[in-house]
């Protein structure tokens, strides 16, 4: 499927299933989720999702290199703050683990190990170290992925690394129900949103 079908509909099943109840969580738990339905196509070369995430892994890459020298070369204690705080410590284990699954991801063919199950847990390990809270919506926004991506011609190795996989082979990943879930991913938003935020019944 597209990128666009993808978040549309990961955004979609995070709030069905989540329910977050404040505006302030269902902006938080959408932000996660638009990351969290598109992170499994790192691993296609020509996607959108990956092209953008190449960038973000260079620039973090570049900034704890850059925080390591400052640190090695003017010794302005910055190893010994992120040792006092427990969080901004697990918060950079988390983002640094979370690279490193994404450069293994763009290494691995194309729904394989970003696409299965000892993909899905590295990642919301991560997830999990940069923000506890964004464990349940990262986990059903990539699960969303992985389950739409199964009606195509093209199989998952939902248990990688076991060559075997699922295909059911309904659909392109391009065609007409490609669009439908688009839509239905657009519409499901939306009703949720008017629903629970401004009252509005259909």
């Amino acid at each position: 499927m597209t990128g666009k079908t993808h978040a549309s509909i990961g955004v979609m099943s995070v709030l069905t299933v989540l329910q977050p109840i404040t505006v302030k969580e269902a902006v938080f738990y959408i932000g996660v989720a638009s990351i969290g339905s598109v992170i499994c196509d790192i691993d296609v070369s020509k996607s959108d999702s990956r092209n953008k995430l190449n960038h973000v892994v260079l620039f973090m890459l570049f900034a704890f290199i850059a925080l390591l020298c400052i640190e090695n070369y003017f010794h302005v204690g910055i190893i010994d703050y992120i040792r006092n705080d427990n969080n901004l410590y697990r918060m950079w284990s988390g983002f640094i683990l979370g690279i490193a699954v994404c450069i293994l991801g763009i290494r691995t063919p194309h729904r394989s190990f970003m696409h299965s199950i000892p993909g899905m847990c590295c990642i919301g390990f991560a997830t999990y170290l940069i923000s506890p809270s964004a464990l349940a919506p990262m986990l059903v926004a990539m699960t969303s992925h992985i389950l739409i991506d199964m009606l195509n011609h093209k199989k998952v190795r939902i248990l990688y690394p076991l060559k075997s996989g699922i295909a059911l082979g309904l659909c392109k990943s391009d065609g007409v129900i490609n669009t439908a879930l688009f839509v239905l991913g657009i519409l499901g938003t939306t009703y949720y949103v008017m629903l629970h935020f401004f009252h509005f019944q259909f």
